[in-house]
């Protein structure tokens, strides 16, 4: 019986840690219609800013990023296609001066 409920304990923490990890690495789209105000609050999220650019190459810099503060703020932004939660990674802010 002892063995039995560590083997269950084992799974139930595997499954909880599998569903974190996805959660954090899955991208959200902005849908329709886009929000047109936004609370202050403070939850950074990374968006994909469409460029424009379309290339038949790689690499391709078809994607900018940019950290909004909340989920709302990114999706706000017309040219945001979808945002991942935190902040986006220093290599893909770009030049902030």
């Amino acid at each position: 019986m002892r063995t039995r409920l560590t083997g269950l304990l084992s799974l139930v923490v595997l499954v909880a840690a599998c569903s974190q990890q996805e959660t954090t690495s899955t991208s959200v789209e902005c849908t329709s219609p886009r929000p047109e105000m936004c609370t202050r609050e403070y939850r950074p999220v990374c968006g994909a800013i469409d460029t424009g650019i379309r290339c038949v190459t790689e690499p391709c810099p078809s994607v900018d990023r940019k950290t909004f503060g909340n989920a709302c703020d990114a999706c706000s932004n017309k040219q945001v296609m979808y945002y991942s939660e935190g902040e986006c990674p220093s290599e893909d802010k770009g030049d902030e001066r």
